[in-house]
Order: structure tokens, then sequence, then C-alpha cells
């Protein structure tokens, strides 16, 4: 499911995090999303407080890294080469609704009489009601997959960017049939080698998200005879200490939510993530026997404030993207034949996202 571009206006104002994403991430939702939305009709503008601010980010991050080439010139050139329109500061409109800090975003999209797309998944829950329509990156993508009388591709079921040593989390929407579930077993969601992993307990009728270094949150749940979930294991550990907490947040089908916290008293200490696994255990076990619908690890924690905003988007999901990877993929912008190349995801894969 996902939410239709049908009924809105041509133009779209791509919010910050998008315009960035796209531009110093090659195969990021937010690129594939900008792209489509030029094939589906659409004209995606910015103005010059969000040029502004793209450009002040991007030199932060140059200065604090002693990059050797300047990010905003790369803007620049994505700019012209997505045909992104750039429109003079809208007029400041205030709403105490809308976060300060986007208070831009949706100036210029009631200036100009667009909707907005947007990684944000706070913004989009206060624009979702208060207007103007906001859509997420991925809506625009399987709108063109399903115009295109396409699937959906594989990497919007499964999401995976990396983990932080400081953070990072789990994130399903599933579906299950009790029917066809044996009345004694786990059934794991996401297995990641050196972190954590997402799973069922059938017997114990309860969600759990257990660390590698020994941490276990769970909840417990009646899962009744048919089911559709959201849940989601979260951590969060000092870089200095080591110590931290972890928390599992899961709602049902009619809304009950579920919440549990633990303390995490030892540090990641591996040398990357490891191998992810989707809907097994990494030696191969307790396969989940449902559907599932949404996975996606990210590096960042999902705190009570973005999982209210999940539970008001129906169908919605975090995006790893999302994250703080613009620093890192800025770090990884490679030279190839006198051209700058930013990286992939594969590429922000292989290491921790610190």
């Amino acid at each position: 499911m996902y939410h239709s571009l049908t009924g809105l206006a041509n133009t779209v104002v791509l919010d910050t995090n998008v315009l960035l994403n796209g531009c110093f991430v090659s195969d990021s939702a937010a690129n594939a999303a900008i792209q489509g939305l030029l094939r589906l009709g659409y004209f995606p503008i910015i103005d010059k407080a969000i040029v502004t601010e793209a450009i002040t980010i991007l030199r932060r991050i140059a200065i604090k890294r002693a990059l050797l080439f300047d990010p905003a010139n790369e803007l620049n050139e994505y700019l012209s080469y997505s045909r992104i329109v750039v429109l003079p500061k809208a007029s400041a409109r205030s709403s105490a609704k809308v976060n300060k800090a986007d208070r831009h975003i949706y100036s210029a999209a009631i200036e100009y009489k667009a909707w907005v797309l947007t990684y944000d998944l706070n913004l989009a829950a206060q624009l979702h009601t208060l207007g103007p329509s906001v859509r997420l990156p991925w809506d625009v993508i399987l709108e063109e997959a399903t115009k295109a009388g396409a699937n959906p591709p594989l990497d919007y079921v499964l999401q995976y960017i990396g983990l932080a040593r400081t953070n990072g989390y789990i994130f399903a929407r599933t579906y299950s049939d009790k029917g066809s579930t044996p009345e004694v077993g786990c059934f794991t969601i996401c297995d990641v080698e050196n972190v954590a992993k997402l799973y069922f307990d059938s017997g114990l009728q309860e969600w759990i998200f257990q660390g590698k270094q020994g941490f276990t949150a769970r909840v417990k749940c009646n899962t009744g005879k048919e089911q559709n979930w959201t849940v989601c294991g979260s951590y969060e550990i000092d870089p200095v200490t080591g110590k931290g907490n972890a928390t599992l947040r899961a709602i049902d089908s009619i809304g009950t939510s579920f919440y549990s916290s633990t303390v995490i008293t030892s540090p990641l200490t591996a040398s990357w993530p490891g191998t992810t696994t989707f809907g097994h255990n990494i030696d191969h076990r307790d396969h989940w026997n449902g559907c599932i619908s949404k996975v996606v690890v990210g590096p960042t924690s999902i705190n009570g404030k973005t999982w209210t905003a999940l539970r008001r988007l129906p169908e919605s999901a975090p995006d790893p993207t999302a994250g703080d990877l613009l620093e890192q993929a800025l770090c990884r912008v490679r030279c190839v034949r006198g051209a700058l190349e930013p990286p992939s995801q594969q590429d922000l894969n292989r290491s921790w996202i610190s």
C-alpha cells in the first residue's frame, strides 16, 4: 500500500533532506523519486530558502571533514540535471502546528500551490492534518511502478542502509495467520549478525528485540487469529560509556500499542554490523511464515515522536537514507575519470555509519 499522487498539483516542493540525499546518494529513494517525478510529468521546485539551507549544511560538513571539493558545486549541477526549478524565497507563513525548522518548506508549498516531498516523518504527519498535501519518496516510486504495470521493487519491501554503533533500528510491517502458524516457535523478521534480531515467540506470545551483546526487550501480546502488526526495535548507546537503552514498540490491527525498554550495558565492538538476513536467522532457522510487507533497517533511533508520526501516517515507514547519511556520503564521493561520483547505498553498508 502507498499514498497515490492522484489529484495532486503538478508542482512539488522538495524538502532539503530529499534534495541532498538525492544528490549525494546515487541510488537513494530520494534520487529515484526525483527522477520519477519528471517521468510522471511533475515539476520539482525549491525556493531560495531551501537552497540556502542546503548550501549551509554542505559547507559546514565540508569544513568539518576537510573535503577537497565544494559540494555546493555538485548540488548546482544536480539541480540542472534534474530540472529542479529554483524560485524566489516564499513569504513566511507561520503555523504552530509546523516545526519552526520546517516552516520555510511549508511556506514554499503554500506560496507556489504545491505539495511536499519529504523524508521527515514528523513534518509529513504535521502536513497530513494541516495541509498542504505531502508524500514520501517511496510513494512516487510506487506510483511510477503501478502506472507502468510493474511490481514494486524488492528494495521497497526490504530496505537496509547500515547501522551505527551508537544507534539503529529494525522496523517492520507484517501479517500473520494463526491458522498457519505452529503453536510454539520463534519467527524471525530480521537478524543483523553483530547487532540484534527482531522476532516473534508464539509460545510466549511475545515480540522480542534481542541484542547480540546481551540485552532483550520484549512485549507480551495476544496475536489473535489474524493480525497486522507494526513493530520496531531501536537502540541508543553512548559512544563514551558504551551504555544505553533499547526500546521495542508494537501496534496491532486495532491500534493497541505495546511498549518495552531495557538497559544496554556494553558497546557494539564488532568491526562492522555483519550480514543481515530477512525472514530468518543468520543460521537460516526460525523462518517467518506469514507475510512481510515492509522491513527497514536504519542508522538512527526511533523515538516516541517519530513513532507517533508513523502511527498517524497509515502504511508509512521510516526511510533508512533519511538518517545522518549525508556526511558519510560526502566523505565517500570519488573522482572517476575527472568527474566526482557519489556513493551508492551499498557503499554505505560496508562499515558502521558514524
